[in-house]
């Protein structure tokens, strides 16, 4: 009896450690150079940073479940993004307007 529940609190435990793991990779930023930019990526949202200080000049996210992709952009490096728009088929931006949203640091 004692060993059945030693054997079940082990595979409890190596299933929650398996079910942690891959939970840490799924939600963990990976960085990569891409023609001299910083970019950041994790799961459906993209981050760029264009100048090197370490804040993201443009956030690119795509929605799964609809396929709709936001852009932010921070058009003259100060920190904020400046202008957000949605992507439309063919590439073509849509829906822009002007926004003032501090840009996140990486």
């Amino acid at each position: 009896m004692k060993a059945v529940r030693v054997s079940l609190t082990i595979i409890i435990i190596a299933v929650v450690c398996i079910i942690g793991i891959a939970w840490w990779r799924g939600n963990r930023w990976t960085e990569s150079r891409e023609n001299n930019r910083r970019v950041w990526k994790q799961d459906n949202i993209t981050q760029i940073d264009e100048n090197g200080d370490g804040l993201v000049d443009e956030e690119i996210v795509t929605d799964p479940a609809t396929g709709k992709t936001t852009v932010r952009r921070d058009n003259d490096h100060d920190g904020y993004f400046d202008l957000q728009y949605e992507l439309g088929q063919m590439g073509v931006a849509t829906n822009i307007r002007k926004i003032h949203e501090k840009a996140p640091r990486h």
